[in-house]
């Protein structure tokens, strides 16, 4: 069975969907602020950690399952899928994290390297 490039693309479009879909649901409870971070900035207080090595303990979780089912083949109480849809929403929560904390500190502010692939 192969994929071809048009039916991945339309897989893709699918995916990312799932995980906006993520980011709208899921994402508001969490933060419960119009701060999409304040969650990781809470338990970064709570716990005296960087929120970035918050969400990688988040991430991790997920990568773990991930890891379970390329060395098994069987899932476990989740749909692998879903897995790979918070992996990503994590990953771009962190990369949204890492933008920030990189904006911020730059006096002048200079084009995103995603500013060269729109």
């Amino acid at each position: 069975n192969t994929v071809n490039f048009p039916e991945f693309e339309k897989y893709f479009d699918q995916l990312i969907g799932k995980c906006r879909g993520m980011r709208d649901t899921k994402g508001k409870e969490y933060a419960n602020s119009t701060d999409r971070f304040a969650n990781f900035d809470r338990l970064a207080t709570t716990l005296d950690l960087p929120r970035l090595k918050i969400a990688q303990v988040y991430l991790q979780k997920h990568l773990d399952s991930i890891n379970h089912y390329v060395k098994t083949g069987t899932e476990g109480a989740e749909p692998i899928e879903g897995r790979f849809v918070d992996a990503i929403t994590y990953l771009s929560l962190m990369a949204g994290m890492v933008h920030e904390d990189s904006t911020a500190s730059q006096l002048v502010e200079s084009p995103s390297t995603l500013d060269k692939f729109e």
